[in-house]
């Protein structure tokens, strides 16, 4: 129910009534609605029990004034007299109340035994309940009007059924097609209106009886001519109420086989999947089966079948398991791709273990000789050039080591005290990265032909500033270059020089939290390409030999890196520090 809905509610027992009245109080308290109870012939704690039973705390609602309970001589029959004006502007104004305190809604039930009792208004009873529908509407107000079946006579009843739009009969909410609006209630002529209703409401019946005909013939078509079995099995004797055509295709016996002998699934179950059946049988009996399982049969005819279940448990309204339903689908053929696929995954994963082997070989030699890693990789690549495939796989398990590698050199840095041996681990630790960021490109790439550089500057910058904790808005990275491509033997030997350069810019270009940029551009000319790598710090020492015996292992493997490329660097120290670096790409 919602704000705006009147409804009444007709009860035989106390059973039906507490079904209906516990979660109608317990959902307006837990959506924030101020609850409201008003108590004519029960006993207030009787209420109270409803809710404690039901897992409400409500002593706490009840202390922060969400939570009330009135009694029919404090609202109905205020002074001994029922006033229906009285009582709907009380109404009207507890509603407002309530949305003045923060609730969403007002929401009421009331015990209407009152109207019994023949004190002075009683008789206006149905007159309010039809006031009550044009009050409703677009109001923040709902409310449940209780008649005990067993002490209001028929007739009461049948007319409170017309002013009421939702009607609650034992446990279920229903849409009441007798109800009759305000206005033709106080018609003179009701009854010719009320008659007209019923009869319209007879010929809608019949209307929604033949499409409902009409609906349940067309679903038989589809079940009887669905190529699986569609079935629906009663519980617990386990006999069947239904087996679509399909059965004679897929096991080879009619569905009145099944009908006449339920027992007959024991002998379409392959014998190795009797125990599995049984198990199953076990757990239905007990309420709990797989939605979806496969298991083999032998059909009628001797041949060996693969078949998918899926089920579906049917319980009463008490919970208790009545049926199963089911699909049953023949998926032999999918099973042999299967096989076929899961043999040729086998020969694969023999191969890609074989080279994956070669590759951890090489792998061991990262930290001593990174270039011969690289003339490895390379070799290997171009061995595997027939099967892109298995290429991608192996560029992944690369990926995944050179991470491994990070990883472990991540765990042993925090047992490390040493400044200086930290700094190395960190500096080894970009370069492995540097490298798998090129293998994790290679493993996502749509053209593992060529490698997007502007993509791989990106990423080493950002993960470099991240590494040493730069201030982006303190060091400010550029980068300066569109639509240039790279050839994956150069990828690498390129990333470990753009790896080294942006490392000792962030290291000794801006010593004590100096700003600055970093920029880094390329072009391409003619069959050249031109890197440059600059900052605007302070720039390296005049006296300092780059190029010889002074080098620190970084520039040495840069320039050892540039030579092997066939290129050339210089550098430029006039404002910062800038390498220029241009490299002619193998074919």
């Amino acid at each position: 129910m919602k704000p705006g809905d009147h409804s009444c509610f007709i009860y035989d027992n106390d059973e039906e009534h507490r079904k209906i009245i516990t979660p109608f109080l317990r959902n307006g308290l837990e959506q924030n609605e101020k609850v409201v109870y008003i108590v004519d012939a029960r006993d207030p704690k009787a209420i109270f029990n409803y809710l404690k039973t039901d897992g409400v705390d409500v002593e706490h609602y009840q202390k922060k004034g969400q939570f009330s309970i009135l009694t029919s001589t404090d609202t109905y029959l205020k002074g001994g007299v029922f006033d229906p004006d009285w009582m709907m502007s009380i109404l009207s104004s507890e509603t407002q109340k309530a949305l003045d305190e923060g609730y969403t809604a007002l929401r009421m039930t009331c015990e209407m035994s009152w109207a019994l009792r023949g004190l002075p208004g009683s008789r206006r009873l149905i007159e309010y309940e039809n006031n009550l529908n044009t009050f409703f509407p677009g109001c923040r107000c709902l409310t449940i009007c209780q008649y005990d079946r067993q002490q209001f006579d028929a007739g009461i009843l049948l007319n409170i059924l017309l002013t009421h739009p939702f009607v609650f009969i034992g446990a279920n909410i229903y849409h009441n097609f007798y109800y009759t609006s305000p206005n033709d209630i106080q018609k003179l002529n009701r009854s010719d209106i009320t008659l007209n209703g019923w009869i319209k409401n007879i010929m809608d019946r019949r209307v929604t009886e033949d499409v409902l005909r009409e609906s349940e013939e067309r679903y038989r078509r589809l079940t009887d001519n669905s190529p699986d079995v569609i079935y629906r099995m009663s519980l617990p004797d386990g006999k069947y109420e239904y087996v679509s055509p399909a059965a004679i295709a897929i096991f080879g016996y009619s569905p009145q086989e099944f009908y006449d002998n339920p027992q007959i699934v024991r002998k379409i179950i392959h014998p190795d999947w009797i125990p599995y059946y049984e198990s199953q049988w076990q757990r239905l009996v007990k309420g709990d089966v797989p939605p979806i399982y496969e298991y083999q049969i032998v059909h009628k005819n001797g041949d060996v079948r693969w078949n998918n279940q899926r089920n579906v448990m049917i319980r009463d309204e008490q919970g208790n398991l009545v049926a199963l339903e089911g699909i049953v689908t023949d998926i032999t053929e999918r099973k042999r791709s299967e096989m076929l696929l899961k043999r040729y995954n086998e020969e694969l994963d023999s191969e890609v273990h074989s080279r994956t082997i070669d590759l951890e070989r090489v792998n061991t030699m990262l930290g001593v000789e990174v270039i011969q890693r690289t003339l490895a990789e390379e070799s290997i690549r171009k061995s595997l050039n027939e099967r892109e495939l298995l290429l991608r796989e192996i560029y992944h398990r690369v990926r995944n080591n050179l991470q491994i590698i990070v990883s472990l050199i991540s765990l042993q840095s925090r047992n490390i005290k040493d400044p200086y041996l930290l700094e190395t681990l960190g500096d080894f630790k970009n370069r492995i990265k540097a490298m798998a960021h090129v293998h994790d490109w290679l493993c996502r790439a749509d053209d593992i032909s060529r490698i997007d550089l502007s993509e791989i500057v990106t990423f080493l910058g950002t993960s470099l500033f991240k590494s040493y904790k730069i201030d982006p808005q303190l060091i400010r990275l550029n980068v300066d270059m569109k639509d240039i491509h790279i050839t994956i033997d150069s990828a690498i030997s390129i990333s470990l020089i753009l790896n080294e350069l942006i490392t000792n810019s962030i290291k000794h270009a801006f010593p004590n939290g100096t700003a600055g940029e970093i920029t880094i551009a390329g072009r391409r000319e003619a069959d050249t390409l031109v890197l440059s790598i600059r900052d605007t710090g302070i720039g390296m020492p005049k006296d300092l030999d780059w190029t010889g015996s002074q080098q620190t292992l970084g520039l040495r493997l840069v320039v050892s890196l540039v030579e092997q490329l066939n290129g050339t660097i210089e550098l430029d120290r006039a404002e910062g520090t800038k390498f220029t670096i241009v490299v002619k790409e193998k074919d």
